[in-house]
């Protein structure tokens, strides 16, 4: 009767996940055309953004 119970302990806690993980996926919420406009346009001046700190740490990693 234990190795039951542990059995739908197990089970239930690995379904429960999987229901959770499917529902996040399922409602996650889309980036609006403006919002993934603005996304890419900070992305790319944080690309164009060469600090000389950052290209000696390149250097360094080098």
């Amino acid at each position: 009767m234990a190795e039951l119970s542990w059995l739908l302990v197990v089970a239930g806690g690995a379904a429960l996940m999987g229901l959770v993980i499917a529902y996040a996926l399922i409602n996650r919420r889309r980036l609006t055309a403006p919002e993934r406009a603005r996304r890419d346009a900070k992305v790319d001046r944080l690309y164009e953004e060469e600090t000389p700190e950052a290209v000696g740490a390149v250097v360094r990693l080098l």
